[in-house]
């Protein structure tokens, strides 16, 4: 067994034979994965591809558990952008003050971080989780590990960069599906949004940026590498 909360072993079953084997896992791959979505992600990844039939014997059934699953944590067995425009802010990664709705400014930025906390949220199957100092606190008492808070960041910005990456090898084009109904680039006539907009152009402009995905929204080689998903990127070719 690993340090709390790991056993190291993924269990395979081949529905087609029936046939069983186990893999393990060290350390410093709970790490970089973490639990949940974020190790479906990677198994998924490395054995499904675009021409994968759904339905056919090649294709994965992922039974991921976050690491906070069956445990007496509040909020267990389970942030959002929303929570920054009603006074909340992350300083950890930078959202130090609230966002007013209807401004703009920042909103490409703040999605992307309060995106990677969803994915840390999510992998670590939690219902919100309090602030990322606390969830970074309550992760190394599990684990024993002695992770920061921007690491944990990283984490969930790694793990919905793998995500993107899969979506673009099962022939996602972010330029072209990443864009806005045009039912919600009309203003409404009435009520508290009367007469307003978001410039989504800008905000996923700048989401890109935040990123470190390029202006046609693909993960840089610089943000690739930064994240260790060399190898994951490979796999997209």
């Amino acid at each position: 067994m690993l340090k709390g909360g790991y056993w190291g072993k993924i269990l395979w079953v081949d529905l087609t034979d029936g046939k069983t084997s186990v893999e393990t896992f060290d350390d410093a791959y709970a790490r970089k994965y973490l639990s949940g979505v974020g190790l479906a992600t990677k198994i998924i990844s490395d054995k499904v591809t675009k021409h994968t039939n759904p339905l056919g014997p090649g294709n994965v059934l992922v039974f991921a558990v976050g690491l906070y699953q069956a445990t007496d944590i509040a909020g267990s067995g389970r942030c959002s952008a929303e929570h920054i425009e009603l006074g909340g802010t992350i300083p950890e990664l930078g959202i130090t003050a609230p966002s007013d709705r209807f401004n703009n400014n920042n909103k490409g930025f703040i999605g992307a971080i309060c995106q990677d906390v969803a994915q840390i949220n999510n992998s670590l199957d939690v219902c919100g989780g309090g602030s990322l100092t606390n969830i970074t606190k309550i992760l190394n008492y599990i684990t024993g590990w002695d992770v920061t808070p921007q690491e944990v960041g990283q984490i969930g910005e790694r793990i919905v960069c793998m995500q993107h990456l899969f979506n673009i090898k099962m022939g996602l084009i972010p330029e072209v599906e990443n864009v806005m109904p045009e039912r919600l680039t009309k203003p409404h006539k009435g009520g508290g949004a009367a007469g307003q907009v978001p410039d989504w152009r800008r905000i996923l402009k700048e989401y890109w940026q935040a990123k470190g995905w390029n202006e046609h929204g693909i993960p840089t080689e610089a943000k690739v590498k930064e994240l260790g998903l060399q190898d994951f990127a490979i796999t997209l070719v």
